[in-house]
């Protein structure tokens, strides 16, 4: 009888969607979506739902990432719209300011505070503990962020732009919390690792097909979102890990068969942020591992590489030749004599430490504007949280 009640609820929303949609597919499949989202939730383990939720997130075109520059829309964007990307954007109601992700995380959260309640063993069967200090640490941030908020409108900040901020930053300790209370550590670490991977290869396999598609960075100067590098930086993180710590001839496979994937997919992409990003996570691997086989032979071909590498860059600094081209794009990340875009960021720290230097114990708080005091270009008409999320997140939380 409940099954049949719960049926015929969930064909009524799905004929309300469709008639309050005007026939938007997306409208038309949110309630079956909700619907087989919250019996997932209910019924399996938690990580069955979290780590759907992470491969989602790297796979889904999502509304407002401006993925392939607004050129290109495929089939995903609807069901990325409607998890990832405000409500309001997709059903008539200016009032549905968050996105499904964001009730999904509250879903969970209920969840996880239930079956600790009725001491479930559903998610407990081979669960380890997170390190403590990481727990804490994003319990602690979680509780900065709200007085952050509280501080800011108490003094006189904009409630709108606040919540913008706090967004910005509040998902990673949630999602972070709630995956410690989901994964069984070791156990799964090698299902997060594949997911990230294949999203990787899906993201890169865009990235080429779309690169080819719109050859000219001129005119298509990113094939996917500028997120992406992130992915890319990581997938190709795991491959090094993999070589460092198991480097067996299957790891070599593995690694000889998907980082080209990953690498042209970065090259597809066409964004110099993610070479900055493969180079710290490379450094720091250098730092924490031991000196094994790997790391000896890699420390002995670059002191070999070193001095031709220093010739080359000092030969390129200035050339415009194509061969070139790795040199000015590292030259373009640190010398804003060469880039309106690194030039632009050279200004906007200098306004974040001297709007920090104003308040340098409690900072402004959310909800207030960076203090210009070197004037940068208004572009506020098309994106008005420029002066509320500056690029640097972490001078931004100091100020």
């Amino acid at each position: 009888m409940t099954s049949l009640v719960l049926v015929g609820l969930l064909g009524a929303a799905t004929i309300a969607a469709v008639v309050l949609g005007n026939g938007n597919p997306a409208v038309a499949l949110a309630p079956c979506l909700v619907g087989v989202l919250l019996w997932a939730i209910s019924s399996l383990p938690l990580r069955v739902p979290m780590l759907t939720l992470l491969a989602l997130s790297w796979t889904l075109e999502i509304a407002g990432d401006a993925f392939a520059g607004g050129v290109v829309q495929t089939p995903l964007y609807v069901v990325g719209s409607l998890l990832f990307a405000k409500l309001n954007l997709t059903f008539p109601v200016d009032a549905l300011v968050f996105s499904g992700f964001d009730i999904l995380l509250v879903v969970l959260a209920v969840v996880v505070v239930r079956r600790h309640v009725t001491r479930s063993r559903i998610d407990r069967v081979g669960w380890i503990d997170t390190p403590r200090p990481i727990r804490q640490f994003a319990v602690v941030a979680l509780l900065a962020l709200a007085w952050m908020t509280a501080f800011g409108l108490l003094r006189g900040g904009s409630f709108r732009f606040a919540l913008w901020q706090v967004t910005r930053h509040i998902y990673l300790p949630f999602v972070y919390l709630l995956m410690a209370e989901a994964l069984r550590g070791p156990v799964d670490a090698t299902a997060v690792g594949r997911i990230v991977l294949g999203a990787g290869v899906f993201r890169s396999a865009e990235a080429l097909i779309l690169r080819q598609m719109y050859p000219s960075t001129d005119l298509f100067p990113h094939a996917t979102t500028h997120h992406d590098s992130v992915l890319f930086a990581t997938c190709v993180g795991i491959l090094l890990a993999m070589i460092l710590e198991k480097p067996t001839r299957r790891t070599l496979k593995i690694c000889a068969l998907l980082l080209p994937i990953f690498l042209g997919g970065m090259i597809a992409n066409n964004r110099r942020l993610v070479w900055t990003e493969v180079a710290l996570v490379a450094v720091f691997f250098f730092l924490v591992t031991g000196w094994g086989r790997v790391k000896r032979f890699f420390v002995r071909a670059l002191i070999v590489a070193s001095l031709p590498l220093l010739v080359y860059g000092a030969a390129g600094w200035s050339s415009k030749a194509g061969i070139f081209t790795p040199v000015q794009t590292f030259r373009s990340m640190f010398d804003a004599n060469v880039d309106g875009s690194t030039r632009w960021r050279d200004w906007e720290n200098f306004d974040l430490v001297f709007t920090f230097r104003q308040n340098p114990l409690f900072g402004s708080g959310f909800g207030h504007p960076f203090v210009q005091a070197i004037a940068l270009p208004d572009i506020t008409r098309a994106y008005e949280l420029e002066p509320y999320v500056p690029h640097n997140s972490v001078l931004g939380l100091w100020a």
